[in-house]
């Protein structure tokens, strides 16, 4: 892991739920202060060096201002159909990340869960389904390489080496 990256993924990510939490702020102060703890945690843990655990923290903040916002204007009973949609989009990243070879355990686990709740506690699916995005796709802030298939060796071990099995070969 590269851990400067991780840094910067977990500053981007606390940004971007910042800015969510601003939006929602201007609407609905009241409503949101479960997501300005995970900000505030996210920020502390920053502060800490603990960048995983902020990036985790940060990208449930945002997840639930996502929400929030993207609730705007629904319909309950369009809820649902929102819900099923989103499931189908964290299919599609899943696959994507398998296509290259990473498994997101996490965002697998929140998409499960959020598959098994949709019928009957939509809004619950709906969180669920949006942690499942936010922990499933970090290309954005990580971005993949295939992975180099020549080997590179030192050329003075190769000497070493050759100079070593030349001489094992005449004693």
């Amino acid at each position: 892991v590269d851990y400067e990256k991780v840094e910067i993924a977990c500053d981007k990510k606390r940004e971007e739920a910042e800015q969510y939490y601003q939006y929602l702020a201007l609407y609905f102060p009241d409503l949101i202060n479960d997501i300005y703890f995970k900000i505030n945690e996210s920020n502390n843990l920053a502060k800490e060096g603990d960048y995983e655990s902020c990036l985790l923290k940060a990208s449930q903040a945002k997840a639930e201002a996502s929400i929030l916002i993207g609730l705007l204007g629904v319909e309950e009973n369009d809820s649902k159909e929102l819900g099923y949609e989103k499931l189908e989009i964290v299919e599609e990243i899943i696959a994507e990340e398998q296509g290259r070879g990473i498994f997101p355990i996490l965002g697998y686990s929140y998409y499960e869960y959020a598959n098994s709740l949709i019928d009957n506690d939509t809004i619950s699916a709906l969180l669920y389904a949006e942690y499942a995005i936010e922990l499933s796709d970090f290309d954005f802030y990580f971005k993949y390489s295939e992975p180099d298939l020549l080997i590179k060796i030192d050329q003075g071990i190769l000497g070493i080496f050759l100079l070593g099995t030349g001489l094992g070969i005449i004693i």
